[in-house]
């Protein structure tokens, strides 16, 4: 019997787990053939089939036969994916090993590209930045990974990647556990290996489904991940400072100390991740936004308008002129109005959910743009807090749940403000951030009108005061005005063909031009403290501080960027308190830049800076809980508005109470012990659970005080379809709305005498004041079919019977 040969040692190894992927194995052969003579003089090529119930195996001992550079390994039965790795390795007789999938999602010829990038490290381990899985998979991904590197203190960008290429001295970093291959970047770390992070190519799957899902890896890849972290933490650190005697025996050099080598450039700060700094404030923003939007009346008018024209633009298909019945809307622009048609072709209707929803989307936008203009104005931790900050402010909480554009116009006037800093902060590509500013200003102005163009006089006015006349040119006027022009062509000139002037006499005139400088009383000077400080707080109480503590900074680049959120608030309060039109939701693109304020304040404070202000600010705390506990207690008549959000019983204004009064305890302790962090934890959750059960409370009382909803359910039972039905000098929207039919508006009784004439009965709502008017006169009897209360204002539906002498 002849011997076998022997075979020369590998100078590189591959390692494939496969299970049942019969479909793949031929292509990726193919593939693999492409690249192995790019690898090394000798190459290995190992198949660990991880118990195949198809033809895997069969395929493979095939191919061992043909090329003898492939050797499989076949366990008897699924034994998981880390084994497969770790039985491969060890097999593996190569200096340089590496590791793959089987499923043709990895591109074999990424293998040359991460051996090129062994120079100088142990390890080169790709990162998948573009990934071609589902978006669940991928949402899931990047938790999982953000997750990882904030328990285990590591920035590793695609811990999970399998295409890596490492030394063969690696391999003692890799324990024999189950779920250890999601952390070998960690683990090489840990013991000392250089390890560096690569771009690799990611493919669409071509064949069969993927064997790993959320549901059967999220659980134990959390219970290993707890293993690494305790191996991090209980790693043996200890430095040899003197190794003497022994002379008698061979002089050996002492070993060095194996401390982990982070190759990447991490943040002066590792706490918070990038994903965790975006994801809290939109997952917080989420939670209190979204929950009973749906539950809660219509009934301001400006709500029910855009509720009825995108139930009318549905109804008729005209999606470029808003209209109403046969009037024709040039008041708004229709992107709001397009928003809320959109969500309702999902729901199947308009209706206060679907009516709602877009306001709620666009104040978690808004809260997700100033994390991360945050993050680029002053680091992660800021742009954290200042999410948290702003999505738990009264006032922005308050208007996420009404069905308005002010918050849509909010949302993209945020992101402009980030598309601008980042144009000053990337001179190379600043034409193309330019751009996109100009783009999101031109669907702020698609949302509401002239006043989405308000951030150029915010930049504007910052940019002529940093750099001069001629640092205006960056702002590239020309242009801005084609990409405006372009956008708001659609409806633009929808708009001109139905009359533009109305649009241009109605908002651009009347609302803004003929509104400057018209007020009632001196009081009005004074109007933004209102919204910028009652309906901020507790979160304004500390604004001053951080304005001042910012403008006067010993760092010239944050008194810059201090400079320029000062504008931003200020161009606000100014054109605001000009205007004689006011309205406190016309205020709301102010709130990120005070949340990014107040977010810098947060992350600076600390036992170095600022600690008598820190300690002072403790009272400011524990004055805002009393006084705010004594509001809820105290039986003091409140506006409709705010009345609603006052508990009306005792036992619901207990809980609140109880939270404000220990939050404002705990606050002062831990603002004058000099624990920042601690401070604005228990600030957050106190105002997170406030606003959440103040959900519950304020929905409830809202739908009792303006109950629109009921009222109307009644007059659908009492006026037929058929039935003639007009509102004379008492019309809303909201009952064309909630009724599904116009209602003419009629303000004199003239108007009214034609219908009066006709033989068949006429409903009309009105209230106290019209019911006198229409009894003493108009002739025929008036009767009272339906009476309620909406908003401490008696409304009542009458029947006119034409000829009869009573009201029988």
């Amino acid at each position: 019997m002849s011997e076998a040969p022997v075979r020369a040692r590998p100078s590189f190894s591959i390692v494939l787990p496969v299970h049942d992927e019969a479909d793949s194995l031929a292509v990726l052969w193919e593939e693999l053939l492409a690249v192995l003579p790019r690898l090394g003089a000798t190459v290995e090529v190992i198949f660990v089939d991880d118990g195949s119930t198809d033809a895997s195996a069969d395929i493979l001992r095939g191919l061992v036969k043909r090329d003898a550079r492939v050797r499989l390994l076949r366990f008897e039965r699924q034994t998981g994916l880390t084994a497969a790795f770790v039985a491969g390795l060890r097999a593996a007789r190569g200096e340089i090993l590496a590791t793959m999938d089987s499923d043709l999602q990895n591109d074999p010829a990424d293998l040359e590209v991460l051996l090129q990038h062994l120079d100088g490290a142990d390890a080169a381990v790709g990162a998948r930045l573009i990934r071609h899985d589902s978006w669940l998979k991928r949402v899931s991904s990047g938790v999982a990974n953000a997750i990882r590197n904030r328990v285990t203190h590591e920035d590793v960008v695609d811990s999970a990647c399998s295409l890596r290429v490492m030394r063969r001295a690696c391999l003692e970093a890799w324990p024999p556990y189950e779920g250890m291959h999601r952390f070998v970047p960690t683990l090489l770390r840990l013991a000392g290996h250089p390890v560096v992070v690569v771009p690799v190519h990611h493919r669409p799957r071509r064949f069969g489904r993927s064997k790993f899902t959320v549901r059967n890896r999220a659980f134990a890849a959390f219970l290993d991940l707890l293993a690494v972290a305790w191996m991090g933490r209980r790693r043996l650190r200890y430095h040899v400072v003197e190794d003497v005697g022994g002379v008698g025996v061979e002089p050996r050099e002492p070993a060095p100390d194996r401390e982990p080598v982070v190759t990447a450039p991490r943040a002066a700060s590792g706490w918070p991740g990038v994903a965790v700094s975006l994801l809290l404030p939109l997952l917080l923003a989420a939670a209190l936004f979204l929950p009973a939007i749906g539950q809660r009346s219509i009934y301001h008018p400006d709500e029910a308008r855009y509720a009825v024209l995108a139930k009318t633009m549905l109804e008729t298909g005209q999606w470029l002129v808003p209209q109403i019945a046969d009037e024709v809307h040039l008041e708004k622009p229709p992107l709001f109005v397009w928003a809320i048609a959109l969500v309702s072709l999902l729901t199947g209707s308009v209706n206060t959910f679907s009516a709602t929803l877009p306001a709620a989307l666009s104040a978690m936008a808004g809260v997700l743009g100033t994390a991360l203009l945050g993050r680029r104005l002053f680091g992660a931790r800021t742009g954290l807090m200042a999410g948290v900050v702003l999505a738990t402010t009264p006032g922005y909480f308050w208007h996420a749940r009404l069905a308005l554009a002010d918050m849509m116009v909010a949302a993209f006037i945020v992101w402009s403000a980030w598309a601008f800093w980042r144009a000053l902060d990337d001179p190379a590509r600043q034409r193309g951030w330019i751009a996109l500013f100009y783009v999101f200003l031109g669907l702020a102005v698609s949302a509401k009108g002239p006043a989405g163009l308000m951030p150029l006089v915010t930049c504007g006015a910052f940019v002529l005061a940093d750099q001069g006349v001629r640092g205006l040119r960056m702002l590239r006027p020309v242009m801005g005005v084609a990409i405006l022009v372009v956008m708001w062509a659609p409806w633009g000139f929808a708009f001109a063909a139905q009359g533009g002037g109305t649009f241009v006499q109605r908002v651009v005139i009347e609302d803004y031009a003929l509104h400057l400088a018209r007020w009632e009383r001196f009081s009005e000077v004074f109007f933004a403290l209102g919204p910028l400080g009652v309906a901020a707080l507790p979160w304004s109480l500390f604004v001053p501080i951080a304005a001042l503590s910012g403008l006067r900074s010993a760092d010239e680049p944050t008194r810059r960027k201090f400079r320029f959120l000062g504008a931003w608030v200020l161009a606000y309060v100014v054109v605001m308190t000009l205007m004689a039109h006011k309205r406190d939701r016309y205020l709301l693109p102010a709130y990120p830049a005070l949340a990014l304020m107040v977010g810098w304040l947060w992350s600076r404070w600390g036992p170095a800076t600022l600690t008598a202000a820190l300690r002072r600010h403790g009272g400011l705390v524990v004055a805002f809980a009393a006084v705010a506990a004594t509001v809820i207690l105290l039986p003091v008549r409140q506006r409709g508005e705010f009345a609603v959000w006052i508990p009306a019983t005792l036992g619901r204004a207990l809980p609140v109470v109880a939270v404000l009064l220990v939050a404002g305890a705990l606050g002062y302790l831990a603002c004058r012990a000099v624990r920042p962090r601690a401070a604005f934890t228990v600030l957050a959750t106190a105002m997170t659970l406030v606003l959440a059960y103040e959900t519950r409370i304020f929905v409830r009382q809202y739908n009792m005080t303006y109950d629109v909803r009921g009222f109307t359910e009644r007059l659908a039972q009492r006026v037929n379809a058929t039935d003639a039905l007009l509102a004379f000098r008492h019309g809303r929207l909201v009952y064309d709305f909630y009724l599904g039919r116009p209602i003419p508006q009629i303000r004199d009784t003239r108007e009214l005498q034609p219908l009066l004439d006709t033989p068949h009965p006429l409903y009309v709502l009105t209230d106290e004041r019209g019911w006198r008017t229409l009894t003493t006169g108009s002739a025929g009897t008036w009767s009272v079919v339906d009476r309620t209360e909406i908003a401490g204002r008696a409304v009542m539906l009458l029947r006119h019977a034409p000829g009869r002498p009573d009201g029988q």
